[in-house]
């Protein structure tokens, strides 16, 4: 849960009166700050691609040409990508909710091979590098995050594929 001195709200809050209480600037200007401090984004988008791989086994390998993470055939029954460890300077919240999967599958850069189904995708995390693998999924929500890192088990193909950027929404808290 967090607190009243984390809240994205109250940082917003106390920006807009520093910008009132300024005499220094003019109405105009004011005005336009205010619309600048309304408009600051709570929502982070935090992409697993081809560029922050960390690890992979099975059938997986980068194609850094292509820009994209590719998924041969073969029954290996551990596919596996595992993502850098990602640290946040301001606290967020990482919910699996807000989308169908838990994730929303971006693009597969230039690879020709079609994109991995999502229903092939099962996605975990950890808290830090030293944390046992957690599932993370359309139920999950964590809060108050400041590192995570996860990765992706995917489930043999049966004709060459390419994961597809896995995109999930961080907020401020």
């Amino acid at each position: 849960m967090s607190s009243a001195v984390t809240t994205f709200g109250v940082f917003k809050g106390l920006l807009k009166d520093s910008v009132n209480k300024n005499s220094s600037l003019d109405a105009a200007t004011k005005s336009s700050m205010l619309v600048r401090v309304e408009d600051l984004p709570r929502d982070e988008r935090v992409v697993l691609n081809f560029d922050n791989v960390a690890s992979l086994s099975g059938q997986v390998t980068v194609d850094d040409l292509a820009k994209s993470i590719e998924v041969a055939i073969g029954v290996t029954g551990n596919n596996r990508v595992e993502w850098d460890l990602m640290t946040f300077a301001v606290p967020v919240s990482i919910a699996g909710t807000l989308t169908a999967d838990g994730f929303l599958p971006g693009n597969i850069g230039a690879s020709a091979n079609p994109p991995v189904a999502a229903a092939d995708i099962s996605m975990e995390y950890r808290l830090s590098s030293t944390d046992a693998w957690k599932t993370f999924d359309r139920n999950t929500v964590l809060e108050e995050v400041s590192s995570i890192q996860f990765a992706a088990t995917i489930a043999d193909q049966v004709a060459s594929a390419a994961l597809p950027g896995l995109v999930l929404i961080a907020q401020q808290v």
